[in-house]
């Protein structure tokens, strides 16, 4: 079966010369790949020609990254903590998510992906977890962590479908989803309380997860994760 073309966004980064660099960190695309499609790197470009970068595509991953600006969902100050996302970057991934939806591309967002997908459809974001949730868990691990805590996946979603009624997950974010946007629904929560999961149910597949399923694709359920997506995208 031919597989499906997967756009995978990109980070900006710098090189020691001063050039700017479109990157990504392998696993995302191994995970593709492992789960029957072919990541297509989507470099950050003008917001304006985001629906042209989805142009021949069967699905969109959405990665990690730094803190989205604040103003993006109604707060004004950053957090000191914060490490804000590169400007370019943070307008053309949410201009790529707004095009993915509208046309509806399946979308899989991950982490700040996950976030930005929130971002979109009016949510909100804890700047800092450890300031806003009582008690709760160490969601900053040094990355590459392995899973450590558990989530509880709602009845009838397609998290539950595939992890089941709960999954041990990886924590690599200071922030976290504070409220879904208009028509996602929480289907992970942490023991804490904090959102790990959003789906988007009037949307063929918009799927985001906090965690980081593609550094520990060896535990239960995490590649079918990306194996369901990379599905639904072979039969868009």
């Amino acid at each position: 079966m031919k597989r499906p073309r997967i756009g995978v966004n990109t980070d900006i980064t710098f090189h020691q010369d001063g050039t700017m660099l479109h990157t990504l960190r392998a696993p995302y695309a191994d995970a593709v790949w492992k789960a029957g499609g072919i990541p297509i790197l989507v470099p950050s470009a003008d917001p304006e020609h985001a629906n042209t970068c989805l142009d021949g595509l069967d699905g969109l991953l959405m990665t990690g990254g730094d803190d989205l600006d604040p103003r993006r969902f109604g707060k004004e100050e950053r957090h000191p903590e914060e490490v804000p996302l590169d400007p370019g970057r943070e307008a053309f991934d949410l201009a790529l998510v707004r095009s993915a939806v509208k046309i509806e591309l399946p979308l899989f967002c991950i982490c700040l992906g996950m976030q930005e997908l929130a971002v979109v459809f009016d949510g909100s974001i804890h700047q800092s977890i450890a300031d806003s949730v009582r008690g709760g868990l160490a969601h900053r691990v040094p990355d590459g962590s392995p899973a450590h805590h558990e989530v509880r996946l709602t009845e009838g979603s397609f998290l539950r479908e595939v992890l089941g009624p709960a999954a041990m997950v990886n924590s690599l974010h200071r922030q976290a989803v504070e409220s879904p946007g208009t028509g996602q629904a929480v289907t992970a929560l942490a023991p804490d309380g904090v959102i790990e999961g959003i789906e988007t149910a009037d949307r063929r597949f918009a799927v985001g997860v906090q965690w980081h399923p593609e550094l520990i694709l060896d535990d239960a359920g995490q590649l079918d994760l990306f194996r369901g997506f990379v599905d639904l995208a072979s039969r868009r």
